[in-house]
């Protein structure tokens, strides 16, 4: 795991802390006032019940999460490097047409210059 992931996996629990949060907060919100012993105040068991749960909901999430960045940063490493390889024959073919367009500019200057001294054209032909 690299640094980029194991920061997403910190910032994934933080989410997940905070939404556990507010999920306590609402359902507070919607139970009428108990009160609560001072020995008994703080954090009790249903909190971490249902952090558990949304942590364990959330990591199937954030793994499928994971799992799609990781197809993604190859298939964009894969295009990066086909680009390249077609940048690389496109280079190639631009340089074979270039050379070819020299050669038929230096046959067509020689086949000019015969017709200029005299030398006929042959025709080449069965008759």
């Amino acid at each position: 795991m690299n640094a980029i992931d194991s920061e997403r996996s910190v910032q994934a629990v933080a989410a997940i802390s905070d939404v556990a949060e507010g999920i306590r907060d609402l359902i507070a919100a919607e139970i009428p006032s108990v009160p609560v012993p001072a020995d008994d105040a703080g954090p009790g068991l249903g909190d971490d019940k249902c952090t558990s749960l949304i942590q364990k909901i959330a990591a199937t999430s954030v793994e499928e999460l994971d799992r799609l960045i990781g197809e993604l940063q190859q298939a964009k490493a894969y295009l990066q490097s086909e680009g390249e390889r077609i940048e690389r024959e496109t280079v190639g073919y631009v340089q074979l047409g270039q050379t070819a367009l020299e050669s038929v500019k230096i046959i067509s200057e020689t086949v000019g210059e015969w017709r200029k001294a005299g030398h006929p054209v042959r025709a080449s032909g069965g008759a």
